[in-house]
């Protein structure tokens, strides 16, 4: 018996985005592939205990020493599968693998460096990328449009008077500690009144990255349930909740938009987030959110520009935003009160579903076309 052909992985290790799309095309390949994942911080984090890697390679993906250190890892490897860090693709490149890279966020990028746009295949996910910038899009030599990225059945879902709170992964690589604790700290802050009194929710689950929720469960009423979540058994709960608040990244929120599950938002955590929630309020899909612009709407962020820059910016707006306390109270007053209006959850449902009709699954049409290719066939 042959060994299995091996494809290598790599998601940018920022917040839990790329990771659990990653994850979601992973449980397809691995039926019939033998996978290696490169991780770090929050994507090492989520991918460790999910079951789907042969191989794990500790390694800061984000930067090009830790990389170039383990370049070897490349050779072999008949396809390297990469969700959105650009910076390890030369790697492939210069030891001859074909690869794809998936990218959720194409409208936002400043720059797609060469190497990215001759990629075997680049997979962009259309949800909220309608009006992506043409000047890269028309120089890209395998774009591919796939629906949203989803790993997720609608059965077994036994419904429970839940609230989920997800923070997802938080961090950015780079980050400070200080900046790794404040937007938790501002959010338990702004959100302790209606967790000390409320009475419309049988159970509060709390999660998020393990700093995170170890930061949380010591602020929070002993009553509030704090845990660390696998996306699998992420996923579980959120399937089986009347309500999920959250901070405004695209995985989670086509999550709960396809299993119907109301959504409310809470502050960008960084660059791609407050872009992300701007695009959901116009089309309609993010009306109970509180953003930054509502505090400082002649925040000097563009959605072109360098997203390291963009979340220094954000940051700055953190720390400005924890010195006024008459912006916390209107933020927390307003999180509050919708969270308080059980009869307006099944209006956001409705409304959220209307507007996010998905198609077919982009994790399975990634997984076809990249089974096509190694296998060469023509799809």
């Amino acid at each position: 018996m042959s060994a299995k052909k091996v494809i290598l992985c790599d998601a940018a290790p920022f917040g839990f985005g790329p990771i659990s799309k990653l994850l979601s095309i992973a449980k397809i390949l691995r039926k019939k592939y033998s996978l290696v994942l490169l991780a770090f911080g929050p994507s090492l984090e989520l991918a460790q205990n999910s079951g789907l890697f042969d191989k794990i390679i500790k390694c800061n993906t984000d930067n090009l020493k830790g990389i170039k250190s383990l370049e070897s890892v490349f050779n072999g490897k008949c396809f390297f599968l990469n969700v959105m860090n650009f910076k390890s693709l030369k790697f492939a490149k210069k030891n001859g693998v074909p690869y794809a890279v998936v990218d959720s966020l194409f409208y936002m990028w400043d720059k797609i460096p060469s190497v990215a746009l001759n990629a075997n295949f680049y997979f962009i996910q259309s949800f909220l990328n309608k009006k992506a910038r043409l000047n890269y899009q028309k120089k890209i030599k395998n774009l591919v449009l796939v629906n949203p990225i989803l790993d997720i059945e609608k059965k077994g879902r036994k419904k429970k008077n839940q609230l989920v709170i997800n923070f997802g992964g938080v961090e950015a690589p780079d980050a400070s500690f200080e900046e790794k604790q404040i937007y938790p700290k501002l959010a338990i802050e702004m959100l302790m009144p209606f967790l000390k009194n409320q009475k419309t929710f049988s159970s509060i689950l709390i999660t998020g990255n393990k700093a995170t929720v170890s930061f949380i469960s010591k602020q929070a009423p002993k009553k509030i349930k704090c845990k660390s979540l696998t996306h699998e058994k992420f996923i579980k709960e959120l399937k089986k909740s009347k309500l999920l608040l959250t901070s405004p990244g695209l995985t989670v929120s086509l999550e709960a938009f396809y299993l119907g599950i109301p959504t409310i938002f809470l502050l960008p955590q960084n660059h791609s987030q407050f872009f992300n929630l701007i695009k959901m309020r116009k089309q309609g899909l993010a009306k109970h959110s509180i953003h930054w612009i509502d505090f400082y709407p002649k925040a000097n962020i563009n959605e072109t520009e360098n997203e390291d820059k963009s979340y220094k910016k954000i940051s700055a707006l953190m720390k400005k935003f924890d010195k006024n306390d008459a912006n916390k109270k209107t933020a927390s007053q307003k999180l509050c009160s919708i969270l308080e209006q059980a009869k307006e959850f099944q209006k956001i449902k409705k409304t959220q579903q209307q507007k996010t009709k998905f198609k077919s699954n982009g994790a399975e049409e990634i997984a076809e076309k990249i089974i096509g290719s190694i296998e060469r066939k023509v799809i």
